[in-house]
């Protein structure tokens, strides 16, 4: 990502570039209720869809849970980041960052209601640098 470097010492920093996403793996467990609260099943999920066996030996599956279906597999948006060099002993630095992940894609999909769903994120993020001598 391109970085800016302000200020007479240059330990203001700060960098705008894009970012591209894809969902590799989704997994986890659940749990089926009937409406009155009772336990009706149990079982996991790997990918998009949630497999389970039954007491009757039936394997059943489904994906109406939130999220497995219903977003796209892929993702793009803004990153921006603000931060601070720390230099010490000459050649290193600790860079300090606040970085801010902005998805300006739509990813909620087959929604009867056209409601728009994006990723937004903030991340801190705190870097070791050494700084190799220019070539001569």
């Amino acid at each position: 990502m391109p970085q800016a470097y302000l200020g007479g010492q240059k330990r203001i920093v700060l960098s705008l570039g894009l970012y591209y996403s894809k969902i590799r793996e989704i997994s986890g467990n659940g749990r089926t209720y009937y409406t009155n609260g009772t336990y009706y099943s149990e079982g996991s999920y790997k990918g998009r869809y949630f497999f389970d066996l039954r007491d009757d030996g039936i394997t059943q599956g489904f994906a109406w849970q939130p999220h497995l279906t219903s977003i796209e597999d892929y993702d793009w948006g803004l990153v921006t980041s603000i931060g601070y060099r720390i230099p010490f002993k000459g050649k290193h630095s600790i860079l300090v960052q606040l970085q801010d992940n902005f998805g300006l894609k739509n990813i909620n999909k087959n929604n009867p209601y056209s409601l728009e769903e994006k990723n937004h994120s903030l991340s801190l993020v705190i870097s070791y640098i050494f700084n190799l001598p220019p070539k001569k």
